[in-house]
């Protein structure tokens, strides 16, 4: 009899053990469902917001070459304006990272897309980085000799527009970086050259596109952006 009363006396604190032990498998099983949907709720939040940036970058990419390429530029863009009055000036470098003053801090025109992250389906930060360089094989040096118009004109011949458009959402980044190359001819030659050079005196008397009073807009260029490469 005393030997059967030890016996259980032993035994009290085994079933607590064991339903302890199967809690605990429990919670590591719970926490592990929770793990685990939260991982695929996270990578789903990734892809949406990496599909998201990929649409809002190659949309806008595709309307911005609109409005740099068109026929109708000269009349109907503000971005084909600005860059007539401000590549080739002095109040914004060509890039050139082995030249002092040429470097992506002066040379890199910033623009930030502000009033509608809160929109749906709009990425939550979307900017705009341009810059210019000179055409291939050519030094400033070579300019400065230059007196005639005409060959003015043909140095300016081939100069390349770079148009970086960066979206972030959610720690995910897109980015398409355009390049535009610029042909330009002797506008006195064009039939309707009265009008085109009015416009560009309009454009150049503007401070919307010309900030910084550029002087150094010649009314007898016809520019002519051609989209090269987008990647």
């Amino acid at each position: 009899m005393k030997i059967s009363v030890r016996r259980k006396l032993n035994n009290n604190g085994a079933a607590m053990m064991v339903s302890i032990i199967i809690i605990a498998v429990l919670m590591i099983f719970a926490f592990s469902l929770v793990l685990i949907s939260y991982s695929l709720y996270a990578s789903q939040n990734k892809n949406l917001a990496s599909m998201r940036n990929m649409e809002a970058c190659s949309t806008l990419s595709v309307a911005l070459e609109r409005d740099i390429v068109s026929d109708d530029a000269h009349k109907d863009s503000n971005l084909w304006k600005y860059l007539r009055c401000n590549v080739f000036s002095s109040t914004w470098p060509y890039y050139d990272e082995n030249e002092s003053g040429h470097h992506k801090e002066q040379a890199v025109k910033k623009f930030y897309l502000e009033g509608y992250s809160e929109m749906e389906g709009l990425p939550a930060k979307t900017s705009v980085q341009m810059y210019w360089t000179l055409p291939d094989g050519v030094d400033m040096t070579d300019y400065a000799g230059l007196t005639e118009d005409l060959e003015k004109m043909d140095f300016k011949n081939g100069i390349k527009l770079y148009v970086e458009i960066q979206c972030d959402t959610a720690n995910q980044s897109y980015k398409i970086v355009d390049v535009y190359k610029l042909f330009v001819e002797d506008q006195t030659l064009d039939e309707n050259a009265t009008q085109l050079q009015k416009e560009i005196k309009s454009i150049k008397d503007s401070s919307d596109y010309n900030p910084d009073h550029n002087t150094e807009i010649s009314e007898k260029e016809k520019w002519t952006w051609r989209h090269e490469s987008r990647k």
